[in-house]
């Protein structure tokens, strides 16, 4: 056992020598010993990990398949490309895993020396989305005005409220990229409808005109 009783007494000549412990690798070397050969060795062993990538919006604890694209030390980066959940094999030292999906944030783990599987809990990616409305008749801002939405994408979902406007007519709020349908809604106004498509990489900006009831 290294370090209790890890001195060995060997012949000279060459010899093959197997590391193993349990959880890591075993790990094999060759050294040759004669009257020059140090007495200390050291060796490092190698582990496998897994990653998982889960979607931290969501109780649904299955894996998301985001992209693993770096191990990081402090010494260097490796460039990686695999899917998760992805299995690795890793030296017992600290790693950072940087981890990338489609409609997601970048996301940084970490990996500590006794690690086997790690969780990234990866946030969806948002986008901001300013409201503006306005009396179509008088073209001045209305205020305490509801903006709702509803998702297009996907399954239907029950309508959320974005916010309610402020004195200057404003709403502002985030969501995750997508197609959806708004309604600006304030009591004595027509409800006024709008479907559009949220990107997280350009001003997202939309003005409801409200016409009084008649």
């Amino acid at each position: 056992m290294t370090e209790l009783n890890g001195t060995l007494l060997l012949p000279v000549g060459e010899h093959v020598i197997t590391l193993r412990k349990n959880g890591y690798l075993p790990r094999k070397f060759t050294i040759s010993v004669d009257e020059n050969t140090e007495g200390r060795f050291s060796q490092a062993l190698s582990r496998k990990v897994r990653v998982f990538a889960k979607d931290a919006s969501s109780p649904d604890n299955s894996d998301i398949g985001a992209t693993l694209v770096e191990l990081r030390t402090r010494r260097q980066t490796l460039k990686i490309d695999n899917e998760t959940p992805a299995e690795v094999t890793l030296l017992p030292y600290r790693y950072t895993a940087v981890l990338r999906k489609k409609g997601f944030e970048e996301t940084f783990v970490q990996i500590l020396p006794g690690d086997r599987n790690v969780v990234a809990q990866m946030k969806p990616e948002t986008a901001q989305v300013t409201v503006f409305i306005i009396d179509e008749s008088s073209n001045e801002p209305v205020n305490a005005s509801q903006i709702v939405w509803n998702s297009k994408d996907g399954a239907p979902v029950a309508q959320q409220q974005l916010g309610i406007s402020d004195a200057s007519g404003t709403v502002v709020g985030e969501l995750p990229p997508g197609s959806y349908q708004f309604s600006a809604i304030k009591p004595g106004y027509e409800i006024a409808t709008k479907n559009v498509r949220i990107r997280a990489d350009q001003r997202n900006r939309l003005t409801f005109k409200l016409t009084v009831k008649k």
